[in-house]
């Protein structure tokens, strides 16, 4: 069976080198990982050194980051609707969504009739694994999981997140938000309150110190 697939899934180098070895060609694998790659955000990594000319967007912040796949169960539009709300008090936040996937043309539409589609809000291209820490180290917050869920999902960018030190946002009753609020590396708006959750980030980012 896997010598017919075409791409095969590995979640460590030692599952990869092991296909090798067994005749899979290195070309025909993915590594991927549950959590994040640590090793792209030590302190000492050449990705960090990155210069600033190389960003696809300069962005004036405090600047909040959604990166990953964009889905219509991820309920995202809540997000849009806080940054409209933002936007409608002259509060000069930037939302930045890096994804692709079957909910993004619906977030476009939900953005543009909102009137922050490319003012507060941009949505762009996926972002390059290798590119991520970079990316999120220029946010002031990272939007993590905005809906209620009952199952982990060790594939999120919330691992990231935290790997660059920075706060999550969630909202909504999760495992992720009950793990990283609890222990002060994030915050938690309300949910289905565009107003309150607006004053919230609001608060956040004026006592970020």
């Amino acid at each position: 069976l896997m010598r017919s697939a075409q791409r095969i899934l590995v979640q460590n180098t030692n599952l990869r080198d092991a296909l090798i070895i067994n005749g899979i060609a290195i070309e025909r694998t993915i590594e991927t990982w549950s959590g994040c790659d640590t090793d792209l955000l030590h302190p000492k990594s050449k990705i960090l050194k990155i210069p600033d000319e190389d960003l696809e967007h300069k962005i004036q912040e405090p600047i909040i980051i959604y990166a990953g796949r964009i889905s219509a169960e991820d309920k995202l539009e809540t997000v849009i609707n806080i940054a409209a709300a933002l936007q409608s008090k002259s509060e000069n936040v930037t939302f930045l969504f890096y994804g692709d996937g079957p909910g993004r043309a619906k977030l476009e539409s939900h953005a543009r009739t909102a009137g922050v589609l490319n003012k507060s809000v941009l949505i762009l291209d996926p972002v390059p694994r290798a590119k991520l820490p970079l990316v999120l180290t220029k946010a002031t917050a990272v939007i993590g999981r905005i809906q209620d869920a009952t199952i982990w999902d060790p594939s999120s960018h919330i691992f990231d997140a935290l790997a660059a030190e920075r706060p999550v946002i969630f909202a909504g009753a999760n495992p992720h938000r009950e793990l990283v609020v609890s222990r002060g590396a994030g915050i938690e708006l309300t949910i289905n309150d565009a107003q309150a959750a607006a004053r919230e980030i609001t608060d956040f980012i004026n006592n970020a110190d």
